[in-house]
């Protein structure tokens, strides 16, 4: 702690790496596809391990983050593989109370169907959909086999996002445009005659056409320049000129293009990824690792049983194990404060402060939910340790290589000697500017030593 960060060299580069240790209480807080606990294997050691999704999915969850989300002027997204059926197409029945379910569901399911399919090929034609809804089969607009039904992608979609997809389906609706046309980026335009095949090859050979290009969809219009195709006419006839979009339908566009970063506040930490048209990937302003042990992986099998209160026979009703592990878990997360002033829609100094400090009460208070009810596994935070500067934030958990961490006070003094002896070694810019440990705070004369943890935090980092 011996210099002050710039503002705005912290806003644009500075970081904050918050390491954490936690200890969890025999139990199987996360498990593989086999149901036993996750492991990875650091410095030759097996380690029992909470993968960095289990944590974000607890941290999402988490009251202080939904909370912060209100405080900076977002709320979370809304995550599901059937936001056609049962985010998008209610919300189009509330506004037009005369449209039936049917036709809202496939409007909903055609809107997305545009917004996130992937870009166009080197023939003019769509690669494989990335929004595959309902099975539909978006070429012929046929019904694709019902497998396929099975594989609709997961979208990350704030509530902004969200209202403005519904108004371009009602806008659609309104304009008395069908779900194909809408699905395929507008009607398409009919076909001229067809020409003298011999003719159209010298023309072909005079023009040099660009084979390559692909064709304008009636969305095009509306989408920034870099999102459009040039015009291409087929060997066999010519289209007519593309018809105007809508003044409505170029508004209902524009708006979801607007909105295409909104994709709520737990997007905007975490980011998503989107092969889309219009709507926009996110980069996560906060990355998130894996959890381990400080220690060799403890996890030992369970032999638990269930009595048939029923049964008057000796002997229980159901017999199984379980994985059952526990002790010091070591993670850090990284939060890059010039990425996270770019997300945010309302990007004030106080946003910022905000959100940094309701990131640290949320790792603080987060556990994962697996098994809580049965083993009672909830977790202790050890200490929290803070580094801030303008390099790139590096995690420490090389600290625990050689695995002999099993107690929390070895796991403190080897986390703060690891991270004090690191500071030799890196580049001076590289350096971070402070290291604020929770366990080495003084008492304040008011309030306690968490509250001063978080402030000394905060004013370092958003000065």
């Amino acid at each position: 702690m011996v210099k002050k960060t710039d503002f705005e060299a912290v806003l644009n580069d500075g970081y904050a790496t918050i390491h954490v240790l936690r200890y969890f209480a025999p139990g199987l807080i996360n498990r593989d596809g086999a149901g036993n606990a996750k492991t990875a294997v650091i410095g030759g050691i097996e380690r029992q391990r909470v993968s960095s999704q289990c944590w974000k999915y607890g941290m999402r969850k988490n009251q202080f983050l939904q909370a912060t989300a209100l405080k900076v002027g977002e709320e979370m997204s809304v995550r599901s593989t059937k936001h056609a059926e049962l985010t998008i197409a209610p919300l189009l029945m509330e506004r037009q109370p005369d449209i039936d379910a049917e036709t809202a569901k496939k409007l909903a399911d055609a809107a997305l169907g545009f917004l996130f399919r992937k870009s166009q090929n080197g023939n003019g034609k769509d690669k494989t959909d990335a929004y595959d809804a309902a099975g539909t089969d978006h070429d012929s607009a046929a019904a694709a086999p019902a497998a396929k039904a099975e594989k609709s992608q997961m979208l990350c979609l704030g509530v902004a996002e969200i209202d403005a997809i519904t108004t371009l389906c009602e806008t659609a609706y309104l304009e008395r445009m069908s779900p194909e046309d809408l699905r395929a980026g507008g009607p398409k335009p009919p076909k001229k005659a067809k020409k003298d095949k011999t003719a159209a090859k010298d023309k072909t050979a005079t023009k040099g056409r660009d084979k390559g290009k692909a064709k304008d969809d009636l969305f095009a219009a509306a989408l920034p320049a870099d999102k459009s195709a040039d015009d291409q006419s087929a060997d066999e006839g010519e289209d007519e000129p593309t018809p105007e979009l809508s003044d409505a339908m170029k508004k209902a566009v524009a708006a979801v293009a607007e909105m295409g970063r909104r994709a709520g506040y737990d997007g905007i930490l975490f980011g998503r990824f989107a092969t889309s048209t219009v709507m926009s990937t996110v980069t996560g302003a906060v990355a998130v690792s894996h959890m381990h042990t400080t220690h060799p992986n403890l996890t030992t099998s369970d032999f638990w049983s269930a009595n048939d209160d029923k049964n008057t026979e000796r002997g229980a009703g159901h017999v199984a194990t379980a994985a059952l592990g526990g002790g010091i878990f070591y993670g850090n997360l990284m939060m890059g404060l010039g990425q996270m002033k770019a997300n945010l829609y309302a990007a004030t100094t106080d946003a910022l402060r905000e959100s940094l400090r309701g990131l640290i009460h949320t790792i603080q208070s987060t556990d994962p939910s697996a098994k809580r009810g049965a083993t009672g596994a909830h977790g202790e935070v050890i200490d929290i340790v803070v580094e801030i500067g303008q390099g790139p934030g590096l995690t420490a958990s090389l600290a625990f290589e050689d695995g002999t961490a099993y107690k929390a006070k070895e796991a403190t003094d080897t986390l703060l000697s690891y991270l004090d002896e690191r500071q030799d070694r890196l580049h001076p810019d590289e350096r971070p500017s402070h290291i604020i440990a929770l366990s080495t705070m003084p008492k304040p004369k008011k309030g306690g030593k968490y509250e001063a943890f978080i402030e000394t935090v905060i004013g370092a980092a958003i000065p």
